[in-house]
């Protein structure tokens, strides 16, 4: 469905998870959960080229495993909160 401003959903998920390998408008939505202290767990493949730091700006995931790793470790993530 749509939402109107999508800034209040994602401001309240305690992760975004971007489970794609290949993104595109997708991508537009990670950087707006950056912005608001969302942690972001991705596969690096999903946000090449945007210039994001792995490590520093979101959490990488390499397969299922790592990903589900990743997003448990975002619980403990000093930004968040």
């Amino acid at each position: 469905g749509t939402v109107e401003d999508p800034r209040p959903v994602l401001a309240a998920a305690g992760v975004f998870a971007l489970s794609l390998r290949a993104a595109s408008g997708i991508r537009s939505r990670a950087c707006e959960a950056m912005g608001l202290g969302v942690p972001v767990v991705a596969y690096p493949e999903a946000l090449e080229g945007m210039g994001f730091i792995e490590g520093d700006d979101y959490f990488a995931a390499t397969d299922a495993r790592s990903f589900a790793r990743a997003a448990v470790r975002t619980t403990a993530w000093p930004g968040r909160g």
